[in-house]
């Protein structure tokens, strides 16, 4: 399996809206608009006349019009309109671009990079618009690698030295974890973690309960951390 044969978030529902939106996935530039039923739909960004970029184009009628001859495309890629051939004229062959699949989730516009149909829906995030559940985004780049951010993000040890006294603090009692290896995920479940001080403990930790603290790689670039109690 290819790391294309996975959805990824491309951009936040709000950001789509009357004009295309371009983005870069694993290297392909696509351009992202809605349809004529206010549906995303992703497209290879490059107009089959002369590749210009369609995301520097119009959306008309639920169309993706290119900006240099007026080619229109749907929803699938495919050419509807090329206005200097006239009207009911024959289109040439060929005269489609690639289009991905793209469904709106959680507050996410996502899109599937790989060969054919995808196996399943994107990923949802738990909670996410349950009543008593607050959620939040936020956006940060980093001069970083997808795997040296995820790495990060699940590396436990590096917030009492990285981040002493927010998060956690230097505390010698021992740890143990389970780690479990699954299909398209890993799983680390800690035992007996002691709540260290910190500013995060005293603020979001209710006191006397017992702390529950898993992580979670998803792939192929999530990564998933539960505090319960």
């Amino acid at each position: 399996m290819s790391l294309k044969d996975y959805w990824y978030i491309a951009a936040e529902s709000r950001e789509l809206r009357a004009k295309p939106l371009a983005r870069t996935m694993l290297g392909e530039p696509i351009v992202l608009f809605r349809d004529g039923a206010g549906k995303a739909a992703a497209l290879q960004d490059r107009c089959a006349h002369r590749n210009v970029a369609l995301s520097l184009g119009t959306v008309s009628a639920g169309r993706l019009q290119c900006c240099y001859h007026g080619w229109r495309y749907d929803n699938s890629g495919a050419c509807v309109l090329a206005p200097a051939m006239g009207e009911g004229a024959e289109l040439p062959k060929g005269a489609c671009v690639r289009a991905f699949p793209a469904e709106e989730q959680d507050g996410y516009v996502w899109v599937y990079m790989g060969e054919g149909a995808p196996a399943g829906r994107p990923y949802h995030f738990a909670h996410y618009g349950e009543p008593g559940w607050t959620s939040f985004t936020m956006q940060n780049r980093f001069e970083g690698s997808v795997e040296a951010c995820l790495e990060n993000f699940l590396d436990s040890p590096h917030t009492v030295f990285v981040h002493k006294g927010w998060f956690r603090t230097s505390d010698p009692r021992p740890l143990s974890a389970l780690v479990r290896r699954l299909k398209d995920s890993v799983e680390v479940r800690f035992a007996n973690e002691p709540i260290s001080p910190s500013v995060v403990s005293r603020l979001l930790f209710p006191r006397g309960k017992e702390l529950e603290h898993v992580d979670r790689f998803l792939m192929p670039a999530t990564s998933k951390v539960d505090y319960s109690f």
